[in-house]
């Protein structure tokens, strides 16, 4: 894998034949050991701009891959892909082109699986992917959620020269 920016150049994005690549990386393992996720059809990506005032961007996502012989399925305990797919486990989604026969690929989202299905498509058995990138799993989670407390607020006045500022315990 090489760095996206050097050697392309403008001129290799402008040329009427390009080659796009992507992968889908996954932690496999729950600790941070990150591996190709295999015979991915389709992925695609949803953004939306979720605050106008703090301009927060983020990112949902789902892939579609093929499930040959039940490898992703969660009570196959002989598939050397057991227990890959979980919820919360973090994935990575690449894409970029390819040059004299050379990926450059740079990473676009970074985030967490919500839920995975298994199911038939074409009659192949696939398995879907749903996720979102991490600030989307911070704007739902921590800002938005009902649940969450964010305790008392007040409001302080910086005066020039002045270091420490009484602030109540509770």
């Amino acid at each position: 894998m090489q760095d996206i920016v050097d050697p392309l150049t403008i001129e290799d994005f402008e040329k009427d034949s390009i080659l796009v690549i992507s992968k889908v990386e996954i932690d496999s393992d729950g600790a941070g050991n990150f591996q190709e996720l295999p015979e991915v059809k389709t992925y695609n990506i949803s953004t939306n701009e979720e605050n106008r005032v703090a301009k927060f961007c983020s990112y949902s996502f789902n892939i579609t891959c093929l499930n040959t012989d039940d490898r992703y399925d969660p009570l196959n305990s002989g598939s050397s892909y057991f227990n890959w797919l979980k919820q919360g486990r973090k994935i990575k989604l690449w894409a970029g082109i390819e040059k004299n026969a050379t990926p450059y690929l740079y990473q676009l989202i970074l985030g967490r699986i919500d839920n995975f299905k298994l199911g038939k498509r074409a009659g192949q058995d696939i398995c879907t992917i749903t996720g979102r990138c991490l600030m989307r799993m911070v704007l739902d989670f921590k800002l938005y959620s009902p649940n969450t407390y964010w305790g008392a607020s007040a409001t302080y006045n910086t005066v020039a020269n002045q270091i420490r500022y009484d602030m109540p315990a509770d």
